[in-house]
């Protein structure tokens, strides 16, 4: 049986033969691993000035940052604080950079934290900003930004979320928001802790 061949095309050839490409996107995944721990750093000192009545087990993990290259297919990197899970309890937020497609910080309820989110349905709906979303797919675990899967949180009725299997915000940043992203994030974690917190 004869091999086909492999063979490469022009632009295949040109980037096997230039290391820089590769070096160069290490680096940059080292320096989005260094924001993602000044903003963990920071999210910690919120924590623990939160009121007695907050804290508890669900803010004992530490922050934890982790990467990996296949999210559609390209270079990512996560950091997720807190970070609670249980049989009957989810409370976790996710910080997620996607190659090409910029920064999200989501907060995902499940269980009991999803069911405490739904008796103050209609209070969380009118407290949310402009630029918050809420996930309406059947799959938490995407990150990217999608206005399919996403409504505006501030336009949705409490009735149209009752029957959600979980309860996600989602918030997206660009690229160029990258020097500012500590404080972006640092002011919606601030208030989405509370709404974890119940």
């Amino acid at each position: 049986m004869e091999n086909s061949k492999v063979t490469l095309s022009p632009q295949e050839w040109a980037l096997v033969q230039d290391p820089e490409v590769i070096l160069t996107k290490n680096s940059v995944i080292e320096k989005v691993y260094g924001l993602f721990g000044q903003v963990a750093e920071s999210y910690v000192k919120i924590t623990q000035e939160l009121p007695g009545a907050q804290q508890g087990q669900w803010l004992q993990a530490a922050p934890k940052i982790s990467r990996g290259e296949k999210y559609k297919e390209l270079p990512w990197v996560m950091l997720d604080y807190p970070r609670y899970y249980t049989d009957d309890d989810t409370r976790a937020m996710r910080h997620f950079f996607g190659w090409g497609s910029g920064f999200g910080i989501h907060l995902i309820l499940q269980g009991a934290s999803r069911d405490r989110w739904c008796s103050r349905a209609e209070h969380w709906i009118q407290s949310a900003r402009p630029g918050w979303m809420l996930d309406f797919s059947d799959d938490p675990w995407q990150h990217h930004p999608d206005t399919h899967r996403c409504r505006p949180l501030n336009s949705l009725q409490p009735h149209e979320v009752m029957q959600l299997p979980f309860i996600k915000y989602s918030c997206w940043q660009p690229l160029s928001d990258w020097n500012d992203l500590p404080r972006i994030w640092s002011e919606i974690f601030g208030v989405w802790i509370s709404v974890a917190a119940g």
